[in-house]
């Protein structure tokens, strides 16, 4: 079988699509990947056995026209094109779609291909619209979350087949009607060889050696609630003096953040490192003393799962999160962490004081998490379910 993954962003990097592709073409699938060019990409390439094929920037007037076009119709003209001469140059039988704003398009290229579309929905989508701080007026009224409440309705209608993170966005679409035999659940969990795959750095295990450091890793915004960990932080020092604040990652209120450490005075205690190549991430990891995720519960976290979770996990460090739904449920589950309610900066300092003061505990739970990773939260069984639900797609498309 021949799929045609849509990545509206450039490719690589894209941890879960870069899993899903490896898993797909292990079990003898073919998978092309059409997605943006980023800066020193080439158009087209192979990697190993993944075929990738990429958009150009489009000349302006043409970019203005089609920008004009999506923000009335959500339909992307220069990407419906694309699609269908990919679908059709390569022999794809399906079209695999990743994420809300590019669905339409691809129901409508599959439709005139007469292939089936699955829609991979990584977040909710329209409630990650609320959370963004950065989008314009003119943004927020030609692309309000009301619309994309209602695309994404449509869509999930429309598509063949689903693909969501977590369980609590499964309940979520079957509570708008959707049978729930149409949508697979594929966690974002990790790879067996995580740790084996990336040599371990010394010299940034050296830098944070004799602090017992609270590490964040992933994409920074306000709804990540890395603030409430800053904000915790005066209140940890207090019983743990030799505490460090390790954030591993870049986003839009990333000045915030840094600004409100020089209000705290905090800005001994906290490492920036901005955004670093994934081969790096198992290293800060091993440097770090509890994994942390702050993310600010809502309708969106309630539905999606990090995968820096499950990263955590595997190596085997005790996490601390918040109660947002998934996380709250699979943190217990394992008896990974310690919760904490979202936004209680209060909370958040004594879970990782309590970590500090009783190293038992701390241990228990980082084994407990390594032990879960090992027999139920990892890709071989979710690359399984991937590649499972691929094939009885094409198999009902046959029939």
């Amino acid at each position: 079988m021949r799929i045609c993954m849509v990545l509206e962003k450039a490719f690589p990097p894209d941890i879960r699509v870069e899993k899903e592709a490896r898993s797909l073409t292990k079990a003898g699938h073919k998978v092309v990947v059409l997605c943006n060019k980023g800066p020193n990409q080439v158009e087209e390439e192979d990697v190993k056995s993944l075929k990738i094929r990429r958009l150009g920037k489009p000349a302006p007037l043409a970019g203005q026209v089609t920008d004009l076009i999506w923000r009335f119709f959500l339909i992307n003209p220069r990407w419906l094109r694309r699609i269908i001469k990919t679908v059709k140059e390569e022999g794809c039988q399906v079209v695999c779609v990743h994420d809300l704003p590019l669905v339409k398009t691809g129901i409508l290229a599959a439709r005139m291909t007469g292939v089936p579309i699955t829609a991979d929905l990584h977040e909710n989508y329209p409630e990650a619209m609320r959370l963004w701080r950065n989008l314009s007026f003119r943004e927020r009224f030609l692309l309000g979350r009301q619309r994309f409440k209602r695309l994404e309705l449509k869509s999930v209608r429309r598509v063949d087949h689903i693909i969501v993170v977590v369980d609590e966005a499964k309940k979520r679409l079957v509570s708008l009607g959707i049978p729930k035999d149409k949508i697979s659940v594929v966690m974002n969990t990790e790879e067996a060889d995580f740790l084996q795959k990336q040599a371990i750095h010394p010299e940034i295990i050296d830098k944070f050696r004799n602090r017992f450091v609270i590490s964040y890793i992933g994409g920074f915004g306000f709804h990540r609630g890395i603030d409430v960990a800053v904000k915790a932080f005066p209140l940890i020092m207090k019983t743990v003096p030799d505490a460090h604040l390790l954030l591993v990652g870049d986003g839009n209120n990333k000045q915030e953040l840094e600004d409100l450490c020089k209000e705290l005075n905090l800005n001994e205690k906290v490492t920036f490192t901005g955004w670093v190549d994934s081969r790096y991430v198992p290293t800060y990891i091993a440097a770090s003393d509890i994994g942390l995720v702050p993310h600010r519960k809502s309708p969106h976290t309630d539905t999606t799962i990090p995968h820096k979770l499950f990263q955590y996990m595997t190596s085997g460090k005790p996490v601390v999160t918040s109660d947002a739904e998934p996380l709250k449920r699979i943190v217990s589950d394992a008896q990974a962490g310690l919760v904490f309610p979202s936004g209680d900066s209060k909370k958040l300092a004594g879970a990782v004081v309590r970590l500090r003061e009783n190293k038992e505990l701390a241990r228990r739970l980082g084994e407990n998490g390594r032990k879960a990773v090992a027999t139920r939260y990892n890709w071989e069984i979710e690359g399984k379910k991937l590649v499972d639900s691929y094939e009885r797609l094409a198999t009902d498309a046959r029939t």
